[in-house]
């Protein structure tokens, strides 16, 4: 027998169509997040229309996926993430294993073998070699053996793979599981009982009109769920480019308030105020209703849309935004801070004194919060009072953070660090003037 009549070429067991898709969403997933990130942390994109964009966004993100996973198990891949992934796929996709047996020969390429057995990515396991085949308790097939495995010729090439790997055995329909089940029982190979068990219980309903059904109902209720995420992704690539877009175009408004341009902040708040409803009138999007009417999300984008709201003068509408945004975020220290700030301007003391307990709740290391509350006893000539909440604000520091002093090694000594912005620190000099050192 001459050695091209010796030669082996692998068949491909696909891969369920279910769980092509599960590994489409999850690395579109992974891509759209960076791209996400990119977006947020820079501006480069304000000249585009990013909720415009998404329409193409999303379908472009699952073909780059697409073009990813298919490019790793390849020969290539495999290859390029060997040190990582040790001559193996990252993730399987199209082809859950490859069989290498003598005379099947109907599909051809440049990969061969000398050996009848299995093929992952590039790394070969004769059958003679292996010793155990388990079914674990998560459902993965895990191979094992005590021996080296065979070469693997490409392109005139040899490369010698390792011999342990383990695969999923859902990712696989029940017809490929079944071809899979019947190869190894031809060749005897020893199973764990777990997997015994489950060829039992194929062979058993392979001939009943039941078991039938009931293969048919494993392939087709992981399809539908399957279905169901990739209308999550869009949903999800949508409506966080349109949070995006809306969040763009109240920041623009702020921006040109701050300059003076009224004219153009009213244009910027206006396209910005047209996306929120937008989105309020969009169809059932779980993703939708999660960043536009729910905790953080949905509180800094109305934070956003109040802080241009009162820099182009309409304090009551902005306090008022800024009210719904402490109430998403109720814990937020610099939020009810700010609306402790504007009330304050507005001359409503009692209520962001009420805004500052707030603050001190959600953070009860501040400063700024207590020598406010201090300086507005000093103000109403509260002398007595604001002593008293001083020691009592001084020993708390003592016993939460400063502790005993002096410390060793000496220059030890804790501090209290708080980051302030500047519009607060502004505020905190103005009410002072007005408070203690106004005495």
């Amino acid at each position: 027998m001459s050695a091209q009549e010796e030669k082996i070429y692998p068949k491909q067991i696909g891969t369920s169509l279910s769980h092509k898709l599960y590994s489409l969403v999850k690395v579109a997933v992974l891509f759209y997040g960076l791209i996400f990130i990119l977006l947020f942390a820079n501006d480069f994109w304000f000249g585009l229309d990013l909720f415009f964009l998404s329409f193409i966004l999303a379908p472009l993100i699952l073909f780059w996926a697409h073009l990813f996973l298919t490019f790793q198990e390849s020969p290539w891949g495999c290859h390029f993430f060997c040190p990582l992934f040790f001559e193996h796929p990252i993730a399987l996709y199209k082809i859950w294993l490859s069989v290498c047996i003598k005379g099947d020969e109907a599909k051809q390429t440049d990969k061969y073998v000398q050996e009848e057995g299995f093929l992952l990515g590039n790394q070969m396991v004769p059958f003679s070699c292996i010793d155990l085949i388990e079914l674990s308790f998560w459902g993965n097939l895990i191979f094992y053996s005590n021996s080296i495995a065979a070469l693997i010729h490409q392109k005139g090439k040899t490369r010698q793979g390792q011999i342990l790997f383990k695969i999923p055995i859902s990712a696989a329909p029940p017809a490929n599981q079944r071809q899979f089940f019947s190869i190894i029982q031809e060749r005897n190979l020893k199973l764990n009982p777990r997997l015994a068990k489950l060829i039992a219980r194929q062979n058993g309903l392979n001939d009943k009109t039941f078991g039938r059904l009931l293969f048919k109902l494993e392939e087709y209720v992981p399809l539908i769920g399957a279905c169901v995420f990739i209308l999550i992704f869009l949903d999800f690539t949508i409506s966080t480019c349109l949070y995006l877009e809306t969040h763009k175009h109240f920041y623009l408004s702020q921006k040109e308030a701050r300059k003076k341009e009224l004219s153009e902040a009213k244009r910027e708040f206006a396209r910005a105020d047209s996306l929120q409803t937008t989105a309020g009138k969009m169809i059932f999007s779980p993703v939708k209703s999660a960043l536009f009417h729910t905790g953080a999300a949905a509180s800094r984008l109305w934070q956003a849309r109040a802080e241009a709201l009162y820099h182009q003068g309409n304090h009551k509408e902005a306090i008022g935004a800024l009210a719904k945004a402490c109430d998403y975020l109720p814990s937020n220290y610099k939020m009810s801070l700010e609306m402790a700030r504007w009330l304050a301007k507005e001359g409503d003391k009692n209520g962001a004194r009420v805004y500052v307990t707030r603050a001190i709740d959600a953070n009860s290391d501040s400063m700024i919060t207590r020598i406010l509350i201090l300086n507005w006893l000093y103000a109403d000539k509260k002398k007595v009072q604001a002593e008293h909440m001083q020691k009592i604000y001084l020993e708390n520091l003592d016993q939460d953070l400063f502790g005993e002093e002096p410390v060793w090694p000496p220059g030890g000594n804790r501090v209290v660090k708080e980051g302030w912005v500047k519009d607060d620190l502004d505020f905190l000099l103005q009410e002072l003037q007005k408070g203690y050192w106004s005495h």
